[in-house]
Order: structure tokens, then C-alpha cells, then sequence
């Protein structure tokens, strides 16, 4: 099951190295860490995922703050983490979504049912990026109402919490946890 095509992959290769090292996938690591912190201590997380790691600094962050949370990272424009990934108890996904191609989209929801083994952190943006990739499109592909992600995420978990306060708010989050199946 394909989750991102290969010349969508080059494209955030080049725009992550006109970015610098650490000037992309920094929304988990800066606007959702210590919400991420408050549930990792919740469920008692000795494990997790970041799937869409970016640079890695949800990894490095949670190296401080949870040394004794072993973080594994599954980001497609990283060589080393571009492997499909594990299942595993705890996965954050923070402002990846809207970055997905459209025609892929269903099929990242599936990947990310795939890994979920119990909890989901996942945000959404909302708004069109400041950023633009490398071929001129803006970064986040996919701009729509935090109800849709709803929609589309609601058939594959259980959504346990969703915050979108107003619509001045240009993100969500929404915590979701593994469907049993009966």
C-alpha cells in the first residue's frame, strides 16, 4: 500500500534541505509537546511512535523531558526512518496530515490504523501553509474543516477527544484510540 509517491518524496527531500536542518517538522516538538508530555504520563507510554517525524524533534525534545520513552520515528523524507513502521501503544502525528497527497490520504488513515496499537495523538491544520514546497505548490495539500478530518478519521478509530476551539483557530487535536475488533 503505497503512502506517498516517489516524486512527491524528492520534492520534500529538496524542500527540507532549502529548509536547513532543523527548519521543518518542528509543530510537534514546539505547539504539541506538552500536551504530548500530560499523555504519554496519562497511559504510561514507555514507547512511541512519531509518524511524520520531520527533522526529529519530537525525539530530541522527549530526550529531556522522558528519557526512560523509547521514540521511534517514521518520516518518509528521511532515509533512515523511511520504513514502514511498527505498531505501537502510543503514536503522535502532529500536523502531517494536510501535508499528504489527496490521492494518498486514505490510505495514510489506513497506515496509521495499522500502527496505532492504542492510543493516537494526531493535529491538523486547517489553513493553507506559510511554507511552500520546493516545486511552488504550498506545503499543506490537503486545506479543510477540522469536522471533515473528523469524518474521515471517525470510521477508523475511536475518537476520544477533539479540540477545535473557534474559528479564529487555525489547528486541532484530537486523540483517538485503536478500534477493538469484535
Amino acid at each position: 500500500m503505497n503512502t506517498i509517491s516517489e516524486e512527491y518524496r524528492k520534492v520534500l527531500v529538496d524542500t527540507h534541505k532549502g529548509s536547513g536542518e532543523r527548519g521543518w517538522g518542528n509543530t510537534g516538538s514546539v505547539k504539541y509537546l506538552q500536551p504530548t508530555l500530560s499523555l504519554i504520563d496519562r497511559y504510561k507510554a514507555k514507547e512511541m511512535l512519531d509518524y511524520g517525524a520531520g527533522w526529529g524533534g519530537m525525539k530530541e525534545a522527549l530526550k529531556t523531558e522522558r528519557p526512560d520513552v523509547v521514540v521511534h520515528e517514521y518520516e518518509p523524507a528521511r532515509v533512515e526512518v523511511a520504513a514502514p513502521p511498527e505498531p505501537c501503544d502510543f503514536v503522535v502525528c502532529h500536523d502531517v496530515l494536510e501535508h499528504i497527497e489527496p490521492e494518498f490520504l486514505d490510505n495514510v488513515i489506513l497506515d496509521l490504523k495499522r500502527v496505532v496499537s492504542g492510543m493516537g495523538y494526531f493535529s491538523v491544520c486547517t489553513v493553507p501553509a506559510l511554507k511552500k514546497l520546493s516545486d511552488g505548490r504550498n506545503a499543506h495539500l490537503i486545506v479543510e474543516e477540522f469536522e471533515w478530518w473528523l469524518v474521515k478519521l471517525a470510521p477508523h478509530f475511536h475518537i476520544r477527544q477533539a479540540r477545535f476551539y473557534n474559528s479564529r483557530q487555525v489547528s486541532g487535536d484530537i486523540l483517538v484510540e485503536k478500534r477493538c475488533v469484535r
